[in-house]
């Protein structure tokens, strides 16, 4: 026995819907919608404050048993009263095994109005791995 379908449109938006589904399914049990972190390492920015003078410090840390080789950029942003400005920072770097190293410092001198967005970035063979972000109002 043959099922006819007489609303071919009806159909077509079935086939489209089932489609979404099985490609959203297999994205999630695959991880392609997440946004992957490695593991084996970890960036991260520490703020001090003292006054209206802000200093902020970007932190490598290598969590595997190997040696990393890695780039980084640190770049401050600020946005205020008086337009945009942005400093930036960066460098090649090696750490060893499960070892921190200090990669970067900025002081700012943060008025009231301005809005300041710090951004480190750790990238290997191109690649990004890790980084972090902090805003200061």
């Amino acid at each position: 026995m043959k099922i006819k379908w007489y609303n071919t449109n009806l159909n077509k938006k079935i086939n489209t819907l089932l489609m979404c589904c099985i490609i959203i399914t297999v994205s999630l049990i695959t991880g392609g919608f997440s946004i992957k972190q490695d593991k084996s390492c970890e960036a991260t920015i520490r703020h001090s404050k003292d006054g209206e003078m802000h200093k902020f410090a970007g932190i490598f840390i290598n969590k595997t048993e190997t040696p990393i080789d890695a780039h980084y950029t640190m770049d401050a942003t600020r946005e205020g009263a008086s337009g945009r400005s942005v400093s930036s920072q960066s460098g090649s770097f090696r750490v060893k095994e499960n070892q921190q190293k200090d990669l970067s410092t900025t002081s700012i001198n943060i008025q009231e109005g301005d809005i300041w967005k710090v951004v480190l970035k750790i990238y290997k063979d191109e690649i990004k791995i890790c980084g972090d972000s902090i805003v200061v109002e």
